[in-house]
Order: C-alpha cells, then sequence, then structure tokens
C-alpha cells in the first residue's frame, strides 16, 4: 500500500534476548488514500494493514509507529492499534512504554527548551522571504516540539539556502510529499505538499538507529 515497511532485528546479540522491532510509516504504508487503515490503493476495500499487525503482534514483534505527525497525534493512533512505542515529527520524538517515556532529539539546535519554539521565526521569516503558493500549515502546529510545518508549493533548493544566508544554518527543510487535498487559503495550489523545518540532524532514519541503540 505504498513504501515498504522496514524491519529491524539486531545481529550483534551475544547471549542477550533478541528484540524484533517493526518500524512503518502511517500514511501510504499503514493507511491507504486519505488516511483510510482500510482502503487499498486503489480505494478499494481491504483488511491487509489489520491482518499484518495482528500477525505481527502474534509473532511478539514490538511495533513502533513512525511518522511527521506530532505525539500526541500519533499517540492516539498508537493507542487505537495496540502499539507500545513510536517515533514522532520526523523522528524528533521517541515514545515507549504507550506514552510513559518520552525522549527528545534536538539536532543542532542551539537554544534551550523545545525546538519548535524556537523553529516558528524561522518558519514566519522563510514564508514572507516565499510569498506566493505556501503558509504555515495550521492548525497542525499548534502541539508540536520538535519540528514545524508548511505546506503548498516552495523550491526546497532554494529555501534550504534561503536558511542558511539568514541566520538558520542550524534548519533543515524536508519535503514530506503530497496530500491528497486542498487548503482553502491556498486555492488551485495543487498538488499540496507538506513541508517540515526541523532541526539539522533530527530525521527518521536518524531516530531509528537511536531507538535500536537504546534498545539495545
Amino acid at each position: 500500500m505504498g513504501r515498504p515497511t522496514q524491519a529491524f532485528v539486531p545481529t550483534d546479540l551475544g547471549s542477550r534476548p533478541v528484540t524484533a522491532v517493526l518500524y512503518a510509516d502511517v500514511d501510504g504504508t499503514l493507511t491507504g488514500p486519505h488516511g483510510d487503515f482500510f482502503a487499498a490503493a486503489d480505494e478499494s476495500t481491504t483488511v491487509a494493514a489489520a491482518n499484518a499487525l495482528v500477525s505481527a503482534r502474534q509473532a511478539g514483534l514490538v511495533g513502533g509507529r513512525r511518522a511527521g505527525r506530532s505525539r500526541a497525534r500519533l499517540g492516539e493512533l498508537a493507542r487505537f492499534l495496540g502499539l507500545n512505542s513510536h517515533l514522532a515529527e520526523l523522528g524528533g520524538v521517541r515514545t515507549h512504554d504507550r506514552g510513559r517515556s518520552v525522549h527528545y532529539e534536538s539536532g543542532a539546535c542551539p537554544f534551550p527548551g523545545p525546538p519548535a519554539n524556537h523553529l516558528q521565526s524561522a518558519l514566519a521569516a522563510l514564508s514572507a522571504a516565499f510569498a506566493g503558493p505556501v503558509e504555515p500549515a495550521d492548525p497542525f502546529n499548534d502541539d508540536r516540539e520538535v519540528s514545524v510545518l508548511l505546506r503548498g508549493q516552495l523550491d526546497v533548493a532554494a529555501a534550504q539556502a534561503w536558511l542558511g544566508d539568514n541566520g538558520y544554518d542550524w534548519v533543515d527543510i524536508h519535503d514530506n510529499a503530497t496530500v491528497p487535498r486542498t487548503s482553502p487559503t491556498l486555492p488551485g495550489v495543487t498538488p499540496l505538499h507538506i513541508y517540515h523545518l526541523a532541526p539539522r540532524g533530527v530525521s527518521q532514519p536518524a531516530s531509528i538507529a537511536h531507538d535500536i541503540a537504546a534498545r539495545g
């Protein structure tokens, strides 16, 4: 139903017990079009994702959901699906033990506190500098802790260069692909891209590496 899920099993375990972890993206992987859990790529009805999760659970796999969504939004989905851990905001927030243990990755952010607070100025400045079909992806920035969101259409290379030239060399911009909808404040802008601004060094591959190391 999209990008393949990735199963990571540590190999250099010695006498330690094996922990097998299944890392899967949400949109376009765990879900089909429009974020529908029961939709196949052609929008027909399927229970493939549900069966896969049941099989993984029966096999003793630890489920790790990963997505660009905030911890609160992804946490509700993880709870509903019976998953005990998730990697939110491009991996900037790692949550375990059903939300009782939370780890943050600040990357290259040079300021104390939640990086999202300091990224707000970068978000506003970038939106103004690239006046055109791009805007903050509100209200989805309200509960974010490590990253912030833009939506529309943006020249990522030009935006990254602008950030580096204007005091935001610690910020990376990620194109998180398109969404099958439009914004009422960006009429006619299609496809609509979602962009993440995050501290340099924060990414899903890095978060998976950190998660595997933390699990031993």
